[in-house]
């Protein structure tokens, strides 16, 4: 029991390591792609969850995922010129990948009914509104909206809303986050959305 203990705990501390390893390369990143875009960052929230705050707000019922918050987290950036941008980290596509299939029911709170490690995916979503932002898609919260098969949207005002999902590894490396990014750009320019790359390099 106690050496089964013991190992547990050298994983849980292996665990607690490689995510902030992690997560300070997803926080450079969003300041890679904010800077080529020239968008600067604003405020961050979670979208799989709760955020658990500091101090008195905490609850000790909130979801333990509350404080894994960047398991899905929303980096947004300032507005500028009519556009409003943000990067969505998703760090395992596990619960999507079965929370719309028929006959299969995933549980937030059971991780055990996701999809497994080796066949889920971790994702970036880029999104892009001009004079249009999340509410007027009409489909309401952040995960209806990613996980349908529409990617453009728009208010009939002359307002448009986008948003393109690409796997981590397509930002592997500066080349490649660079070629991502110049596909992003490519797919705005489809919309009428002009968009232009500065030169950033990637931590």
């Amino acid at each position: 029991m106690q050496n089964q203990l013991n190992s547990t705990l050298i994983d849980v501390r292996k665990a607690y390591r490689l995510l902030f390893d992690f997560q300070d390369r997803i926080r450079n990143l969003v300041s890679f792609i904010g800077g080529h875009l020239d968008f600067n960052f604003s405020e961050g929230n979670p979208v799989f969850s709760s955020n658990a705050k500091n101090g008195k707000n905490v609850n000790l019922d909130q979801w333990a995922w509350d404080w894994l918050s960047m398991y899905f987290y929303q980096f947004k950036f300032e507005q500028k010129d009519g556009l409003t941008f943000a990067v969505f980290i998703l760090a395992d596509t596990g619960f999507y990948d079965f929370s719309k299939h028929e006959g299969i029911t995933a549980s937030k709170l059971k991780p055990e009914t996701f999809n497994t490690v080796e066949k889920a995916q971790t994702k970036l979503f880029l999104v892009l509104g001009k004079k249009m932002w999340k509410q007027e898609t009409k489909l309401g919260d952040w995960e209806s909206i990613f996980f349908q098969e529409n990617r453009v949207f728009s208010n009939g005002a002359g307002g448009t809303f986008l948003f393109k999902e690409y796997t981590l590894e397509h930002f592997i490396n500066e080349s490649s986050a660079i070629s991502s990014l110049e596909d992003f750009q490519a797919f705005c320019n489809q919309n009428d959305i002009s968009i232009q790359l500065k030169r950033r390099e990637l931590q």
